[in-house]
């Protein structure tokens, strides 16, 4: 899942990298999280968010929504937007557009109840085609709680891309520290290969 300290450096590893390759990328982070909008987002979701997710909430609200996404074609959303994001997706399954339920045509991860939308998913991750990443606190394992997965309301695949969102954040760190990810000449951040 990552530590708390695991995730401060996280952190840290990010903005020295933009520091010193993308300046304009720290001006897109938000400042910290206020302890009473994280209990409210839990009183929402009627359950408590993950350690490493409020850790790195306290550090950062996420990105400004109205700038690019900042990791490559991923934005990384702040509580506001994510609760915003949550409730768009659950009342598209109150009205039956997508459905609660197991079903076979869904192509999960293990550890990933096989449906199209849970109540216990958390947007943190947007993508500019409305696809996401998401947060599982209701996996089908219980040990796996936390977990970060893929989704899209128009994809029937749910797949679990990092164990917890502290080991995400530490992905993205070392992927930016490796040379995954450049600078196109008009200032956009990508991974090598995509847009080169």
């Amino acid at each position: 899942m990552g530590s708390p300290e695991d995730v401060k450096q996280a952190w840290q590893r990010i903005e020295a990298w933009f520091s010193a390759n993308a300046p304009d990328y720290l001006k897109r982070l938000q400042p910290p999280a206020t302890p009473a909008a994280i209990e409210q987002a839990e009183s929402e979701l009627k359950q408590k968010l993950p350690d490493d997710l409020k850790v790195s909430l306290q550090v950062h609200n996420g990105q400004n929504p109205r700038a690019m996404e900042i990791f490559g074609t991923w934005g990384l959303h702040g509580l506001e937007k994510a609760m915003y994001s949550w409730r768009k997706f659950s009342g598209m399954a109150e009205d039956g557009t997508l459905s609660t339920e197991d079903s076979p045509k869904i192509k999960a991860s293990p550890s990933v109840r096989p449906r199209q939308w849970d109540h216990g998913w958390l947007p943190i991750s947007p993508k500019g085609s409305g696809d996401h990443l998401l947060l599982d606190l209701d996996p089908k394992d219980p040990a796996c709680r936390g977990q970060v997965i893929t989704f899209s309301p128009r994809s029937s695949t749910r797949q679990v891309v990092a164990p917890g969102f502290g080991a995400w954040l530490e992905q993205i760190a070392a992927d930016l520290e490796s040379g995954k990810w450049v600078m196109d000449e008009d200032g956009k951040l990508h991974q090598k290969g995509q847009g080169d």
